[in-house]
């Protein structure tokens, strides 16, 4: 313990014995705020998991993290004016998030979880494909991403619009620690080239593979997929919206070697249930309001099946608008913020 708490002690920022000629008094004086931010942060909170690291407040303010050091080290050679001025506004929203605890909701096991999880689990178990199709804001994202967080043997690739056959071979060559025999050190290999790495990569391995938005990517991508599933024998999900199903449901069209191998397909999922968003409201708000059926069926109906509106919009408008202003919760509250600041229609009015 002594030794941790003197390496963590040695690791405070120092404030500049001097300054270049660069930077003028306000210059300075931010200098000393941004580094007093930081040492506050470090002294209240020792841990690995530091919020308010150097590294950490770079990446936020979009600056180079070299830049940053030489800047508050007083040695920037050009007036340093503007980039600390990104650097105050960043440390500004992180304080507001700091004193009104802004964090994500807990993660609730909701219906569309325990269909995801059953995806994941035959495809991981079999080796085989598993098919989840959900309309948006279902939270079928937020599911995969949770059962690749309790199982770390997963590989999971977050789909672009049009993503092609190597942009997904260079996910996957990163992401499984693939080794690709390039024809020069500036190449990222051929398609062949990462094909290879990446089943000789996998095969023999209890790896999953999960491709959300998969109805995003370009057909060929998905033939790809099927066949380093097939040579590696590893298990693949795809996951999308209501739109995947019919890409890849007929066995005779152009993804029938894909269905043929799929075995787990549920229907489409179309939106939380009424007990899920129970849940959700609970887990957020059960320390901060009382709730009452009335109000259950208040966040339900204007939330219309998406958990995404209930937890990212609706529960955070509802503490912000009103629980932090001192308001009583009820069930004309959520649908006067849903109407008038989130431009929800309130079901049968």
């Amino acid at each position: 313990m002594t030794k941790i708490v003197k390496e963590h002690v040695q690791s405070l920022v120092k404030i500049p014995a001097e300054f270049s000629s660069a930077y003028s008094g306000e210059d300075q004086r931010m200098v000393v705020e941004i580094i007093d931010w930081l040492n506050e942060g470090q002294e209240h909170d020792p841990g690995f998991d530091n919020q308010r690291s150097q590294t950490k407040l770079c990446t936020a303010a979009g600056l180079k993290p070299s830049a940053v050091n030489s800047i508050l080290r007083g040695k920037y050679p050009s007036p340093p004016s503007e980039k600390l001025a990104q650097l105050l506004d960043t440390i500004t929203r992180q304080k507001e998030r700091e004193d009104e605890n802004i964090t994500d909701n807990p993660f609730v096991e909701t219906s569309v979880y325990v269909s995801v999880r059953a995806a994941c689990k035959r495809a991981h178990k079999y080796r085989s494909f598993s098919v989840v199709s959900a309309f948006v804001g279902t939270g079928k994202t937020k599911s995969l991403k949770r059962y690749a967080e309790l199982h770390p043997n997963c590989i999971v690739i977050e789909a672009t619009p049009d993503m092609n056959t190597p942009v997904l071979l260079r996910e996957l060559v990163y992401k499984s620690g693939a080794i690709v025999h390039k024809t020069h050190k500036w190449s990222n290999g051929t398609k062949s080239d990462m094909m290879e790495a990446i089943i000789t990569r996998l095969t023999g391995s209890d790896k999953l593979i999960i491709l959300d938005e998969a109805d995003k990517v370009t057909p060929q991508t998905l033939e790809f997929i099927r066949r380093i599933s097939d040579l590696a024998k590893v298990g693949v999900v795809l996951c999308g919206t209501e739109y995947l199903q019919p890409m890849i449901r007929d066995p005779r069209g152009r993804f029938g070697q894909i269905s043929s191998r799929i075995l787990y397909w549920s229907p489409v999922i179309k939106g939380i249930k009424e007990h899920d968003a129970k849940s959700i409201v609970e887990a957020a708000l059960s320390d901060e309001a009382k709730l009452t059926p009335e109000i259950h069926k208040a966040f339900y109906e204007m939330c219309d099946g998406s958990a995404r509106v209930l937890a990212h919009s609706l529960i955070t408008g509802v503490r912000d608008y009103g629980l932090r202003k001192g308001n009583d919760l009820t069930p004309s509250m959520i649908y006067q913020i849903g109407e008038q600041l989130l431009g929800f229609e309130r079901p049968n009015k």
